[in-house]
């Protein structure tokens, strides 16, 4: 995480006092809710992600090298092709049957667990 964004942050979300719970809450750098962009992947580029998940797309690995990192500077540099990936994307993700609990599948009653079979 960029050192900047990580002092921003403490100033947002404080740590708890005396071991009380209390939740901080704070926006992913969002720039407007209402328009599709592609600031989650310059923030990403510049370290200015909240979440570890995040952050490791830059990550190098043994299984994908950098080719993560490649696919995010593509995507922070090219907004266009990124919109027009995004949206090829949600067409295909718009295909997909959803189960109602009728018919072949099973609706998870827990999300980590298949249901018991009866």
């Amino acid at each position: 995480m960029n050192a900047t964004f990580a002092t921003e942050l403490k100033k947002v979300c404080p740590p708890p006092r005396n071991g009380g719970g209390f939740i901080s809450v704070s926006n992913n750098r969002v720039t407007d809710p209402n328009k599709l962009s592609n600031q989650f992947y310059k923030n990403m580029a510049s370290g200015q992600v909240l979440f570890t998940s995040d952050q490791t797309l830059m990550d190098e690995t043994p299984t994908t090298g950098n080719k993560t990192a490649a696919m995010v500077a593509d995507n922070a540099a090219n907004p266009i092709a990124w919109m027009v990936r995004f949206a090829g994307a949600m067409v295909k993700m718009g295909g997909i049957e959803v189960l109602t609990g009728t018919g072949p599948g099973e609706v998870r009653k827990a999300c980590n667990a298949t249901n018991n079979a009866s």
